[in-house]
């Protein structure tokens, strides 16, 4: 869905607007972190080890291990960046929605996050790395049985993205 389709969302300044435009292309690439791998090959080798004992058992391991290896990815990776990143998806209470404006905004408010657990009216979405400080936030709006983008993908870093990882 492109900015120029979403007529009905309005926002606070032009700088913003721009940073839109400038961020509607980040994506983001499912990837292997190490305790992956670690878990993957471990479970493949105990499948090859337990192969000389108990044929099928082994296959069964070597079988979950290679599904493992090609499937269990739990970590993101920013097209042109080497960090790492964690996705958190939460929804928030409706109540904390102007906080959040605000803070995504770069005014100087203290976000508030109020997780909900009866179908809250917006949904945070976060990719995140704690150790490097860097965060890309994106708020859903809910509206006719879907989530509709409220914001687009914000970069967070530094002191601003820290605030915000450690309310999640």
């Amino acid at each position: 869905m492109s900015f120029y389709y979403r007529q009905d969302i309005v926002f606070a300044n032009r700088l913003f607007i721009i940073s839109y435009e400038y961020n509607m292309d980040i994506k983001f690439k499912r990837v292997h972190s190490l305790k992956d791998l670690i878990l993957s090959i471990s479970t493949l080798i105990i499948g090859i080890g337990l192969y000389f004992v108990n044929q099928i058992a082994g296959i069964l391991f070597i079988a979950i291990g290679v599904l493992m290896i090609i499937f269990f990815k739990t970590c993101y990776k920013k097209e042109g960046e080497n960090v790492f990143f964690f996705k958190k998806a939460m929804d928030v209470d409706h109540s904390c929605r102007e906080s959040l404006m605000a803070f995504l905004e770069g005014q100087k408010v203290e976000p508030q996050i109020v997780e909900t657990e009866d179908g809250g009216a917006i949904r945070l979405e976060i990719y995140y790395n704690a150790t490097a400080s860097i965060a890309f936030v994106q708020l859903f709006d809910f509206s006719n049985y879907k989530y509709e983008p409220a914001t687009q993908i914000i970069d967070l870093r530094g002191v601003r993205a820290d605030a915000i990882i450690k309310k999640i």
